[in-house]
Formats: C-alpha cells, structure tokens, sequence
C-alpha cells in the first residue's frame, strides 16, 4: 500500500475546470495519488492534492501555489 503523505492544498477556485485538468496533467510524471479530497475552512473550499514523495508535492507547489498540509491537521467534515 502506498502511503501519501505529502499533501498541497489548494483553493478550489484555483483548480477549475480546465484548470484542473492542467493540473492533472502536469501531475502525469509525479506520484499523484489516484484520489483527491476537498474540505471547507473559514467558508472556502479546498482541493486537497497528495503526494507519495516530498520532491513531487515540492514541485507542484512550485507550479500552482497552495501550502503544505499535515494530513493529521485537515478539517474534517461536519458530523465525522
């Protein structure tokens, strides 16, 4: 199992539509994982992008901005 533990987020605004699939794409080389999340905090959405390894998630950051997240730290969502 591979762990993912190198995390960006993102405003959600910054990664829509075409934007998104930019993003995608620039990720095809990098340990992406399969699957995204989102969460809300202070009323904005965030897109959360996960890496397996530290250089990729440095890269993307590079690229489209955001700032690390601690997986431990993320909002949950309401009720969980």
């Amino acid at each position: 199992m591979i762990a993912w533990p190198h995390q960006i987020a993102l405003p959600a605004s910054a990664t829509l539509v075409a934007d998104y699939v930019a993003a995608k794409t620039f990720c095809t080389d990098l340990s992406l994982a399969p699957r995204d999340h989102c969460f809300v905090r202070d009323g904005a959405h965030w897109n959360v992008w996960c890496f397996a390894v530290r250089e990729d998630a440095e890269t993307f950051r590079a690229h489209f901005g955001g700032e690390f997240l601690e997986p431990s730290a993320r909002p949950k969502w309401p009720g969980k």
